[in-house]
């Protein structure tokens, strides 16, 4: 910043988070930039509108990356205006033949940092893009952006980056007023619970072992690092709480809902938890407002994400698509869903083959009940109406924007709800990585009252504890695991909540098509999903023996339970089990093309789908739309049909293939032209369908690929016919695994076809091999190089050629 700059009177701190990790070092920012005397706000990049984004001079921004390099859902408004703006400003630029100066944000100063997991693809895509955007709109960084590692520890690069900020943002913004001393300590808010004294609860969480209510699951840590370390550094500050808890009366309808509970006993927790069954969802996930229809849907509880409110659908049929005479095989189940007519309202003109669906699953009533007695909470504790209150550094309740409640908490400021409610449906208590933030573990050291307790936690999240955090965060225990590993940890039920992730809906492929529903036009849902349910070895390092650990997933186990746990190869019909869940906003173009969107999408280019496991849920979907279509098609002169390729695979052609009755009408009667199965544990490698028969060589879908006959015809599809790909499933590993595949059988492809090579890599150099190197003046074997193929892969997926729709 030259002299005759002026600092900004302030700075804004944005944030744009999935599940809890961004907002939640976004919020601390805040905090210690209020600390130190700047004038300070927070805001989610949603909100950007609100703020006056075009009038922000200094901007901090902690973004996440989510799916294939997505950004998050509480991100993709301000990511649709901020591209629309860049194109426009480029449009202008190239109208002026490049001449133009003009440009959107020229005053603002940024700093990012991005969060990210290296074991997916496009690492930290979102802070790069926002990045790279920003650049365009004439906005300066003044402080280098920092690339946060999940695989490796967030805490790795987010803590030094942190620290280094103050004096980058000392430069660029002044002070409001001098710098307040941290103390180190709590707030200690106004507690209105009557928590047991630590004797009496240790006695009575005993129930919490009983086979009726979840055990606690054993995990290990190699303590024995500790005799030698004289100090423990680079452990997390110590957070400060940020929400306090207030006595709320009830309405007629809610207290009538509390009152046979709240005369419960304090020692009938099964009797308790067993009345918790959901059979009413709360109000804050289901608003009772209106009379049903779509316009009287109010904002829920649940994210929005562009697309439509949560609204209940029915459960009417649920069927088991995988035997169990083999162990490694997953159960699938196949659900259908009636939409209903508000339902169908609200989906109307927005649903197409290839669109998601969230799910509003609750924490098991039997896990919530068990950490909340373990937390020393009464029974009638548990069910007492209160709300929500922030709270300032003088302790006192407050009402200004810096101090505002998390967002995924702010709604129950003004909502009554009860710390069971809470812990059911607001925090996440199972997802073990998103449990394990270093803050998180921190606070639970302070509140250890045995110090062998708290040195052990302190050692966790230290830096000499780096190798056994690694080790800790990989057996993913959950909230009951750790306090019933450390008995002397006895935190306060309301700051922990604010500390636990948010609960986020769960996403699923649609199986379906609108056109195509058992019921009305837009009438119902088919999905396919995996129970998540298994056992993990972990080490104990006192014996070095392997224990087997149950661990579960949230969405799945709850979808079983609720439909009665279906034997294998069977289907229940006429059910009548209402959920909440909502259409989610189309991030990623993951459709068939249509001629009347877009001129330039001929409706004969190939179509390539590759989709293992249930992956292949949202091919069913383009199949049967494209079924529909041959049907609604003029038969005088009907259009040329597109060539439909599906690489689909499993483990075993008896047990686990989904959906293979659909496949066998599609591949018999069209619109799929070849289809290409993978079975990667079946030793009988040769199968009969009816319109197929022949021999499975291949493990895995990226093996098929790469066959020389397949890959031939593959890049002869996608190079010569420009075909469309999708790829749809586990972006860890599948997805990688086939981007890779791709990018060498297109390599291969491009040495043998200089020309080809030309046309496509014209304007993709590598940095290593030359910039703007001329590929028809040379020999070409030369000069294509993976990077290149890898940079065109890139571009494709840019230019919506290649599409992938990838989950954790």
């Amino acid at each position: 910043m030259t002299s005759s700059e002026e600092k900004a009177k302030s700075v804004q701190v944005f944030y744009a988070s999935q599940t809890g990790n961004a907002e939640s070092i976004a919020r601390n920012i805040h905090k210690e930039a209020v600390k130190k005397g700047f004038d300070s706000q927070v805001y989610v990049l949603n909100d950007h509108e609100k703020v006056g984004f075009e009038n922000v001079r200094v901007g901090v921004f902690v973004v996440s990356t989510t799916g294939d390099g997505d950004p998050p859902d509480n991100a993709t408004k301000f990511w649709r205006v901020l591209r629309r703006k860049t194109r426009g400003l480029k449009n202008s630029k190239d109208g002026a033949n490049g001449s133009s100066s003009a440009s959107l944000y020229p005053n603002l100063k940024y700093a990012i940092l991005g969060l990210g997991d290296t074991n997916y693809s496009n690492f930290c895509n979102t802070a790069k893009v926002l990045d790279s955007q920003l650049k365009k709109t004439g906005a300066k960084e003044f402080y280098p952006k920092g690339l946060a590692d999940d695989g490796t520890g967030l805490e790795e690069t987010v803590d030094p980056w942190i620290e280094k900020l103050w004096d980058a943002l000392g430069k660029v913004v002044e002070l409001k007023s001098e710098s307040k001393s941290d103390d180190g300590g709590l707030h200690k808010a106004v507690s209105r619970l009557k928590l047991r004294d630590e004797d009496s609860a240790s006695e009575l969480s005993q129930s919490v072992h009983s086979e009726h209510l979840p055990n606690p699951q054993p995990f290990f840590v190699d303590y024995s690092g500790m005799k030698d370390i004289k100090a423990l550094t680079g452990t997390p500050k110590l957070p400060t709480q940020s929400c306090n808890m207030v006595d709320a009366p009830l309405s007629g309808s809610e207290l009538q809902r509390n009152s046979s509970s709240n005369s419960a006993s304090s020692i009938d927790l099964l009797a308790f938890a067993r009345d918790k069954v959901v059979s009413e969802y709360p109000e804050f996930i289901i608003p009772k407002k209106g009379n049903g229809t779509a316009g009287d849907v109010v904002e829920s509880f649940v994210p929005r994400t562009g697309s439509t409110p949560t609204f209940l659908a029915t459960i009417t049929s649920a069927e088991s698509l995988t035997t169990e005479l083999k162990k490694d095989v997953k159960r699938t189940l196949l659900l259908e869903l009636d939409l209903g007519e508000t339902g169908r309202k609200l989906v109307n003109g927005k649903w197409r083959a290839g669109d998601s669906f969230g799910i509003w699953a609750p924490n098991d009533r039997l896990l919530v009940t068990a950490i909340l007695d373990k937390l020393g909470v009464e029974v009638s504790d548990m069910e007492k109406p209160i709300r929500l209150s922030p709270i300032g550094s003088d302790g006192k309740n407050v009402e200004h924007e810096g101090s505002k409640l998390p967002s995924h908490l702010s709604l129950f400021e003004h909502t009554t709800t009860t710390l069971f409610e809470l812990y059911q449906w607001a925090v996440d208590l199972t997802s073990g990585t998103g449990l394990m933030k270093k803050q998180l573990i921190r606070y639970l050291a302070s509140a250890c009252t045995q110090v062998d307790d708290r040195d052990r936690l302190l050692y966790l999240c230290s830096r000499q504890g780096l190798k056994e955090w690694s080790k800790f965060r990989d057996q993913a225990p959950r909230l009951l695991d750790i306090l019933q590993a450390f008995p002397s940890c006895h935190p306060d039920p309301v700051f922990l909540i604010e500390l636990l992730p948010p609960l986020v809906p769960r996403a699923y492929s649609i199986a379906s098509t609108p056109q195509t529903t058992s019921s009305s036009r837009n009438g119902s849902w088919k999905f396919a999903f995996n129970i998540v349910k298994y056992q993990t070895q972990v080490v104990d390092p006192s014996t070095n023996k392997m224990i087997a650990v149950s661990r579960e997933g949230l969405c799945t186990p709850w979808l079983d339970h609720i439909t009665g746990n279906i034997a294998p190869k069977t289907k229940l019909s006429n059910l009548k089990i209402q959920i909440p869940v909502f259409l989610r906003a189309r991030q990623n173009d993951f459709f068939l093309p249509s001629p009347a969107e877009s001129g330039d999408e001929s409706p004969s280019r190939p179509i390539i789908m590759i989709g293992p496991g249930t992956g292949i849920a949202a091919f069913i979907g383009f199949l049967e739309q494209a079924t529909n279509e041959r049907l609604c098609e003029n038969t005088d002169s009907p259009p040329k049909e597109p060539e439909m390729i599906l690489f689909y695979g499993c483990r075993y052609w008896d047990h686990d293939f989904l959906f293979q009755s659909k496949l066998e009408e599609f591949k018999s009667k069209g619109p799929l032209s070849d289809l290409y199965i993978s079975l990667s544990r079946d030793e009988v490698k040769s199968h009969t369908f009816k319109s197929l028969t022949g021999s499975f060589k291949s493990k895995y879908v990226q093996h098929e690929m790469a066959r020389p006959e397949v890959a031939k015809n593959l890049c002869k599809l996608i190079v010569d016919k420009d075909a469309l790909i999708y790829v749809c499933g586990d972006a860890q590993g599948m997805g990688k695994d086939v981007n890779n595949a791709l990018a060498d059988i297109i390599f291969e492809y491009l040495l043998e076809n200089p020309k080809k090579a030309n046309e496509l890599l014209s304007d993709i150099h590598d940095p290593g091999n030359g910039m703007g190197k001329d590929l028809a003046r040379q020999d070409a074997e030369q000069n294509v190089t993976k990077i290149q193929i890898l940079q065109l892969l890139m571009k494709w997926i840019q230019t919506k050629k290649y599409r992938r729709d990838l989950w954790a």
